[in-house]
């Protein structure tokens, strides 16, 4: 495996890029914030294809590839990318304090692709990589000395790792691939693989068809987004204690006619302490965003939000604060719910201040698209994002109208917590 640490090296631009935010910032006095609460800046962009105007704090050449961005408790942000006519897959990073982003990994050919990655929160980005023909392995980034180390290809027989967890002691989470259903939820630890649970493929005495999305908590017990069966809707949410115990959590109408629930997202929310957050088809209202605390379900939208939740993963923090995307009649925005109370980040047709002058969240004349994956949140309540960018051309215009210009790139941005 090839790693690259690509350093922008020419001051001139990087001053030139500088001066030019600064001078955007100055002139534009119409930039708003979508919320009180966060100061939303722009940290790299990609250059839209055909554009005149280059990249941003991103070497050019690179895109996202649709992938969630990563932000560390302390600032720092990784990005999945992929480069060039091959598409190779490689790992954008921009460390807190730094003036412009870097590669600092790349895949040895386009037959090699991301898996699954995340970030222990602290100062690691550990991501898997994988081929058609082969497993390749589950890597560790580490913001501290800036180096790329092969952590396992194993176990025996693998085929990809995905929901990747960073835990204590350096350990590593997954869900184990030997096949279409063939699975395992393993726990890596001092170089050594532990089984906390199967699917019925692997043993036939498993209550477990297959496993969308796990979290392992502090306490060895391991929460797991499961189906029960082939059918979609015949599943729900365990907690496996350490020595086996399963509890079910969440089950949809399928699995217990009391439930209200026709159907789960694959996706849950989780962190080590055991905090759950899920999305489900809910017979009256569609699909929405529930906390379970206390064996109690409660909605994270008020009967009052009109629209609903968008189908990409929320993430969560270490307090239990969840982001996520949802959609109203106007638009996609960016919501938190800070244990109760919500507020919007930001959403198509934000003025939002760009290395290039003022720009928009979005796509020209477009309400749609706007934010590639899902966004991260840090344990200080910081959230990074990835979304369209367009030109700001009048400062009162309506964003239904004509006043986006042709699309300046793909922008990846920071909201800063101001209030706590």
């Amino acid at each position: 495996m090839a790693v690259s640490t690509h350093r922008q090296s020419d001051c001139v631009l990087t001053t030139a890029l500088i001066i030019g935010v600064f001078v955007a910032a100055l002139s534009w006095s119409g930039a708003v914030m979508a919320s009180a609460y966060y100061d939303v800046k722009l940290m790299g962009r990609m250059a839209a294809i055909g554009s005149r105007h280059g990249s941003y704090a991103i070497e050019p050449g690179y895109y996202s590839g649709h992938h969630r961005v990563m932000i560390t408790n302390g600032g720092d942000l990784a990005l999945p990318m992929v480069t060039g006519p091959k598409g190779v897959a490689a790992l954008w990073v921009r460390k807190a304090g730094e003036l412009n982003g870097r590669i600092v990994f790349e895949a040895e050919s386009a037959e090699h692709l991301f898996g699954d990655y995340t970030t222990d929160g602290e100062s690691s980005v550990i991501f898997s990589v994988v081929s058609e023909r082969k497993p390749v392995g589950i890597f560790r980034y580490s913001f501290l000395d800036d180096s790329v180390k092969k952590l396992t290809s194993g176990p025996l027989g693998s085929e990809a790792w995905y929901g990747i967890q960073g835990l204590a002691q350096n350990a590593v989470s997954a869900r184990v691939s030997f096949g279409p259903v063939a699975q395992v939820l393993g726990l890596w630890r001092d170089s050594k693989w532990t089984v906390l649970a199967s699917t019925q493929e692997v043993d036939p005495e498993s209550p477990f068809y297959f496993f969308h999305t796990h979290y392992v908590a502090d306490d060895g017990s391991a929460i797991v987004r499961a189906l029960m069966s082939a059918r979609y809707d015949d599943g729900g949410i365990y907690r496996i204690a350490p020595d086996g115990v399963t509890t079910p959590l969440v089950e949809t109408a399928q699995r217990n006619p009391k439930s209200t629930l026709t159907a789960l997202a694959p996706w849950i929310a989780a962190n080590r302490r055991g905090d759950l957050v899920f999305s489900a088809f809910n017979r009256a209202n569609g699909l929405g965003w529930y906390r379970l605390k206390g064996g109690r379900i409660t909605s994270l939208l008020p009967e009052a939000m009109l629209g609903n939740a968008d189908l990409f993963p929320a993430a969560m923090n270490a307090t239990g604060e969840v982001v996520f995307r949802f959609t109203d009649r106007e638009r996609t925005s960016l919501y938190v719910d800070m244990l109760g109370n919500l507020e919007r980040i930001a959403g198509g047709g934000d003025r939002v201040a760009t290395d290039i002058g003022p720009g928009l969240i979005g796509k020209p004349q477009s309400k749609v698209g706007i934010f590639a994956h899902s966004p991260w949140i840090n344990d200080s309540g910081d959230v990074a994002f990835v979304s369209d960018l367009s030109s700001f051309t009048a400062p009162d215009a309506d964003f239904a109208g004509e006043s986006f210009e042709a699309g300046i790139g793909i922008g990846i941005f920071i909201a800063h917590r101001l209030l706590n």
